[in-house]
């Protein structure tokens, strides 16, 4: 984080963490994870689904309400209908509210996530490096060897990003413009919004001097599931869309695609691309992404030079590691590159 606060924090919903965080991080937006929220839905609730047969959706269309108005407005329903006590589990995650539910967190930028698997799939990260019975003294070796894995399979993707160009669906510039900028996962993220974009329709809610309001969404999906999507008039393209993925993900919707395609507009605006998901941020030392930014590359070492001269020396490591002579011939020329590095520092 480089000295800076995060943003936001996902956590199970343990109290000596939430307090924790508040004291450490007083400006940053706590969430609980989303899977353990569904995991304790499942406990608690049983007994309420088994009572009530409609239970279940009502509940459902309670939690997934997209803003906070009539989420409150549906709280107040559940609440009478069910005779739910302030008391009660779920009572007590209403009181818990800006923690989990979503219409009170599409104003923070979460990457994407809703849980914190990232974290728990670190139990994955190490199979077939460490397991239960593996000893202390082991396990710092094998950790190494875990992170080794992890991070050559990152260069790898850097490579691939590099020196690999996406196909194209179409000939459209914004298409092409995502193509040079982003980065090949966020790419393919990317287009699956833009993709979807082509089968939206639209119905123009209100205008006036400042701002026109549409609902857009699948031409063949209900349209009561449509999003709002309000543009501001003016010199530069600015929208907002009720289903909030740019604020907590940081990648255009289809919705506000749509609406892009419409207006007919050519370029990505610059306040829609996130550096993080762009070229630029895979660089150690900041000569990628030259179509977006203009980097003088040739006063650089690039990337990719690193990158070969990295897998050169892990390849001869490997191939001598079984030879001695090849091995001191190795220390040797790396002692003399060190020294000369020494004596340039000490000029």
């Amino acid at each position: 984080m480089n000295g800076s606060p995060p943003i936001s924090i996902i956590t199970d919903q343990d109290l000596a963490m939430g307090n924790a965080i508040a004291k450490v991080f007083p400006k940053t937006r706590h969430r609980f994870c989303a899977w353990h929220i569904q995991k304790h839905v499942l406990e608690h609730l049983q007994p309420l689904r088994f009572r009530y047969d409609d239970f279940q959706d009502t509940y459902n269309q309670w939690v997934k309400t997209p803003n906070v108005e009539d989420f409150e407005l549906k709280w107040e329903h559940l609440k009478e209908k069910y005779l739910i006590s302030k008391d009660s589990w779920l009572g007590n995650m209403y009181n818990l509210r800006q923690y989990w539910v979503k219409a009170y967190l599409n104003d923070t930028f979460f990457a994407g996530m809703t849980t914190s698997g990232r974290s728990e799939s670190m139990h994955s990260f190490f199979d077939g490096f460490v397991n239960s019975k593996t000893m202390l003294n082991d396990f710092v070796q094998q950790y190494d060897k875990a992170v080794s894995s992890r991070r050559g399979a990152e260069k790898d993707q850097d490579f691939r990003t590099l020196n690999s160009k996406p196909s194209l669906q179409g000939d459209h510039p914004i298409e092409a413009m995502a193509a040079k900028c982003y980065t090949r996962n966020l790419y393919d993220v990317f287009m699956k919004n833009w993709k979807a974009s082509f089968d939206c329709g639209h119905k123009k809610i209100t205008k006036d001097s400042s701002l026109v309001q549409y609902r857009v969404g699948f031409l063949q999906g209900n349209v009561e599931n449509w999003k709002v999507v309000e543009c501001k008039i003016g010199s530069e393209f600015f929208a907002t869309c009720s289903c909030a993925k740019f604020e907590t993900f940081r990648i255009l919707c289809k919705h506000i695609l749509y609406i892009m395609r419409r207006k007919l507009l050519t370029i990505i605006p610059n306040h829609y691309i996130l550096p993080r998901w762009t070229m630029k941020a895979i660089d150690l030392v900041g000569n990628i992404g030259t179509e977006c930014r203009g980097a003088d590359v040739n006063k650089e070492v690039s990337l990719l030079t690193l990158w070969s001269i990295r897998n050169n020396f892990t390849k001869i490591l490997e191939d001598g590691k079984d030879s001695p002579l090849e091995i001191k011939k190795l220390d040797h020329f790396l002692n003399g590159i060190l020294e000369e590095q020494n004596m340039r520092k000490k000029a």
